[in-house]
């Protein structure tokens, strides 16, 4: 035990996790999870470890055991198309670059932006906020000057781990982090081909810490300059401090959702679904302390429902039309914002201003058949009542 105790609980961790991928049904986690496996094995062949043949199999057993269990669920997404939706979102992504092929159109300004560059994407997804591509989300927002400038840095992570990987194994030095940190990254880049796994603090940070095992410290003999060591260490402890930073409130978020006993979220959040007390409380609370354009929106729902049904009307009413504004400071298209908001107004009696809200939903989203059908709908039973 006291021999083996370390890669037994090892083995156990790297089955728990992987197991954890397929249960969420990430398919760009489990493309990232077979691309570092394949780097592992590759690095680990080119730096000639005595000890391969035997992290190969515990990797073998590790990898294995899950893909056994969750076959059924492999076979079923390569049946559907792993990845057919995302090449939509591409296409959207790629029409927007023309606009500002240089600087790029801002942060997030393919949110917005699909509205005018797609018009028939039929899909049950609200808002396609992310592009699903870090690499086209990054030519999107900040064009080719940005994509280069992340590439670059890649490439140059890449060469210092190669190098660093042959250089350590001519002196015969322990190389196991480097491999280790260039399979990670390995992988995050697979997964950022088909998702967004760079919006994660948590995430950002794994690859920063991995990445500070990529350069080469002074000690190990195969370092240019102290100067190069000491602005890599002061910018990797930068950015941790301000990663950390960043995920105080959304750590404050998680608490207070996990205290109303709210684990899971999805993307069709029906807000009469969940309408038993437990959402508006937390929300409440969430916007305190790491507000954003979904929560301030879902919030506003579950007042608009509480506003139909209860007594307090008109209270209800001006806390939807409160949080549909905060909501539309952050994200200015966000259709269901506007559709509470209008709705809203409308309740509160102030028709001309639910009108024009409505007539500008439609305008903005007239390129989605699905908005516009939906815009006249709302309109439709305006003029009823």
């Amino acid at each position: 035990w006291k021999v083996y105790s370390f890669k037994i609980l090892s083995a156990l961790a790297g089955i728990i996790g992987v197991c954890s991928l397929f249960f969420i049904g990430a398919r760009g986690a489990l493309l990232g999870l077979a691309v570092g496996l394949f780097i592992l094995f590759f690095c680990l062949l080119i730096s000639k470890k005595r000890k391969a043949g035997r992290i190969l199999l515990w990797i073998g057993v590790i990898s294995i055991i899950p893909i056994f269990l969750f076959f059924g669920k492999i076979e079923s997404l390569m049946k559907r198309g792993m990845f057919d939706d995302r090449m939509q979102y591409f296409s959207m992504a790629i029409d927007q670059v023309p606009d500002s092929i240089l600087l790029g159109s801002g942060s997030m300004s393919y949110s917005y932006k699909y509205y005018e560059n797609w018009g028939d994407f039929g899909t049950n997804h609200l808002d396609h906020t992310w592009v699903h591509n870090e690499f086209l989300q990054m030519l999107t927002d900040y064009g080719v000057l940005g994509l280069f400038i992340l590439t670059m840095v890649l490439l140059w992570l890449s060469y210092l781990a190669f190098r660093n990987i042959n250089e350590a194994a001519k002196a015969e030095q322990k190389d196991v982090k480097v491999i280790v940190a260039l399979s990670v990254m390995a992988g995050f880049l697979a997964n950022s081909l088909v998702s967004f796994p760079a919006h994660s603090y948590v995430n950002i940070m794994i690859v920063a810490m991995v990445a500070a095992w990529i350069v080469p410290k002074k000690k190990e003999g195969y370092v240019s300059s102290k100067a190069t060591l000491y602005v890599t260490r002061f910018s990797f402890l930068l950015m941790g401090m301000f990663m950390i930073y960043l995920s105080i409130p959304r750590l404050n978020a998680a608490r207070i959702y996990s205290k109303y006993s709210i684990y899971t979220d999805t993307i069709d959040w029906n807000p009469y679904k969940n309408n038993d007390g437990r959402w508006l409380k937390a929300l409440e609370e969430v916007n305190k302390v790491s507000p954003n354009y979904i929560s301030y929106s879902r919030l506003a729902d579950l007042y608009m429902i509480n506003a139909e049904t209860s007594i307090e009307k008109e209270r209800y009413a001006k806390q939807s039309l409160e949080c549909s504004e905060q909501a539309l400071k952050r994200h200015p298209f966000f259709a269901q914002a506007h559709l509470t908001k209008a709705k809203s107004l409308w309740y509160r009696g102030e028709f001309q201003l639910a009108d024009e809200s409505f007539e500008y939903l439609a305008e903005f989203t007239k390129h989605r058949r699905r908005y516009y059908r939906a815009s006249i709908a709302w309109l439709s039973c305006l003029v009823d009542a």
